[in-house]
């Protein structure tokens, strides 16, 4: 998403990519208080694509992940009308949206430490749920349901990878609608409980990257990132970005 651009007070600046570290996957630097933002990325996949969540057991095999939806299967099909109709809102209160935030900074603190007070610090600092709220709201997105956060979450890895223009309002609302279908199939998600749970987390994970992508196109390293989170989301979720279309009806591959 060439998106509207907000102002992010994370108080970071690119520096370039990370050599691969524990997983090896290509990881933006960004120096905060000489702490790597690959480490906050690495803190979000280890809880929100289900691998190695050691510091929150409890979590990782209570509430599904983003890897585990196996939501590329969503994008196999184009969206259908009976897709806007399906509701997975929640209410998103400062109770949930601090849960959220505290499982993040567990998860950063588990790997390194400095970087989970930087990261605590930070959040803190600045309203999340209203940045990410700014950023989707032209898009047609709303940030009190589960399928728009996931959507809007893997349609800002797609415009990242792919270096795409802006989608259009209409054609963000399909991509919606696929996992809107996708989801409906899953009983997990008759849960309001789980259903905030997991949006929440997605809204953070949507911010991180998106404040990488800025990043990144300031201090150049634009295309070694948009690399990273094209085998970032195909390692983990099985969705090769690159080989996915973007129409009215949604995502199409090939």
């Amino acid at each position: 998403m060439r998106l509207a651009v907000i102002t992010i007070a994370f108080a970071m600046c690119a520096t370039g990519i990370a050599r691969a570290q524990v997983d090896p996957l290509p990881y933006v630097s960004i120096q905060a208080s000489n702490i790597q933002y690959g480490e906050m990325l690495k803190s979000n996949l280890k809880g929100s694509y289900g691998s190695a969540a050691r510091s929150s057991p409890r979590v990782a095999a209570a509430r599904p992940t983003y890897a585990g939806l196996g939501n590329a299967a969503y994008f196999s099909r184009p969206a259908s009308s009976a897709g806007s109709s399906i509701s997975f809102a929640y209410d998103s209160t400062p109770a949930l949206r601090q849960a959220a935030a505290d499982g993040y900074v567990e998860r950063a603190s588990a790997s390194n430490a400095e970087a989970g007070r930087t990261i605590a610090r930070e959040i803190a600092r600045n309203d999340f749920s209203r940045i990410y709220a700014g950023i989707i709201a032209p898009f047609g997105f709303r940030s009190n349901d589960t399928a728009d956060a996931i959507a809007s979450y893997t349609l800002l890895g797609w415009l990242i990878a792919t270096g795409s223009p802006d989608p259009t309002p209409g054609s963000a609302r399909a991509v919606r609608n696929q996992v809107a279908q996708g989801l409906a199939g899953d009983p997990r998600f008759r849960d309001p409980r789980t259903r905030a749970e997991l949006a929440e987390e997605m809204k953070l994970l949507f911010v991180t990257l998106h404040a990488g992508w800025q990043s990144a196109r300031r201090e150049g390293n634009l295309r070694t990132y948009s690399d990273g989170v094209a085998a970032m989301f195909k390692r983990f979720s099985g969705n090769d970005l690159r080989a996915m279309r973007l129409t009215s009806e949604g995502f199409a591959r090939g």
